[in-house]
């Protein structure tokens, strides 16, 4: 049985850019200078208090759609259930899986320098791992300045639209040949974050299902001082631990669904994305923690608007019928959707105890900030 103490969630990002740090920041980034310390709010009393932070998807309006944390957990996968989700009446989603990482609160709305450093670090980190692996399949649109741009910057042919499901069959096997290797090299990424940023209080991974509104994993409370919270950040990195058969496996986060075309055919839709990804939730007031009180704080991803703007009618579909979206199908849109992903979310605290993000509970808004990094 699942409780209100267990965390729940979901996610996502603006726009990587840069082709890694320079050697002062990664100097910086490597000493004792980028262990920071814990935030603690300017209003606090110096009492404890303790914190469930909780996600839930949306999508309707703020107030729908939010995760009842008292329901028990099955053991099952939203596709395998059947359960469907429509977005708008031309899209659905039947499976949405995202990989959280850590999870830290903040006293202060905007970021610190050395903050933003420890942040170009950690996903330096992963392109370096991203790189490594796409040498190994033959993809190596990770070397470019982009992530979602083409390789050297120019222009370059769309790639055929066909053999992408042969494609991921190869991604999938060499992440089951070193699957080991890789889920030791994130759990010491995992440990190296900790150690760096004291705020990090909730330490993953934890899978969210957002279609069954379900998290697999367990997290516990935290015990904060009181006072003001005004940011809640948190990381999404790469699953290694999700079953073979699980579209997760290797991935930040994956999509499946179906869109319906203007003449009415039905277009299997695949979504994934598999670099870390960041995301800043902020407000003015912030949230209050504050003793002998239900602290739950929730952290709301609206995913009726996440395909706001985005026109599904104008994306390559391959010679198989299936239209992916990733770093080199449909780039364009996958950059649109990642930075609606990361705008359209909130948190605050759940006063009213129905474990949703209510409108006049909302105390941050996502930041549109993207994942930059300087170039060398």
């Amino acid at each position: 049985m699942r409780t209100r103490s267990n965390l729940t969630s979901l996610v996502v990002f603006g726009l990587i850019a840069g082709c890694g740090l320079t050697q002062s920041a990664k100097d910086a980034a490597t000493s004792e200078m980028a262990a920071l310390e814990e935030s603690k709010p300017s209003d606090s009393t110096g009492a404890t208090a303790s914190v469930a932070l909780l996600f839930a998807s949306t999508f309707g309006t703020p107030s729908e759609g939010g995760l009842m944390l008292d329901e028990p957990v099955a053991a099952q996968d939203s596709a395998a259930s059947g359960t469907s989700i429509e977005i708008n009446d031309k899209f659905s989603l039947s499976y949405a899986k995202f990989n959280i990482a850590k999870i830290r609160m903040k006293a202060e709305r905007d970021q610190k320098e050395e903050e933003k450093t420890l942040e170009k670090s950690e996903i330096a980190d992963e392109k370096t791992a991203v790189s490594t692996l796409d040498r190994l399949v033959g993809d190596l649109s990770s070397s470019s300045t982009n992530l979602l741009d083409p390789p050297s910057g120019q222009p370059q042919p769309p790639l055929p639209p066909n053999g992408q499901r042969a494609k991921k069959e190869a991604e999938r096997s060499k992440v089951k040949e070193k699957l080991e290797d890789l889920k030791g090299r994130e759990k010491e990424r995992l440990e190296k974050g900790q150690k760096q940023d004291k705020s990090t209080k909730f330490v993953g991974p934890y899978v969210y299902d957002a279609v069954l509104k379900r998290i697999e994993g367990d997290a516990p409370k935290v015990d904060l001082v009181d006072g003001s919270y005004k940011r809640v950040e948190f990381q999404m990195l790469r699953n290694f631990g999700a079953p073979e058969a699980d579209p997760l496996l290797g991935h930040v986060f994956a999509m499946k669904g179906n869109f319906t075309k203007n003449d009415g055919q039905k277009i299997p839709v695949e979504i994934e994305w598999s670099v870390a990804l960041n995301f800043r939730i902020a407000g003015e007031k912030g949230a209050s923690v504050k003793t002998g009180e239900d602290n739950s704080l929730i952290v709301d991803f609206n995913i009726g608007k996440w395909f706001e703007g985005i026109d599904l009618d104008t994306a390559l579909i391959d010679a198989e019928g299936t239209m992916y979206i990733n770093r080199t199908n449909n780039s364009e849109i996958m950059k649109k959707l990642l930075k609606n992903m990361k705008i359209h979310s909130g948190f605050g605290k759940d006063k009213n105890k129905d474990g949703k993000l209510d409108t006049d509970e909302r105390a941050g808004q996502g930041q549109e900030t993207s994942d930059a990094e300087p170039s060398a």
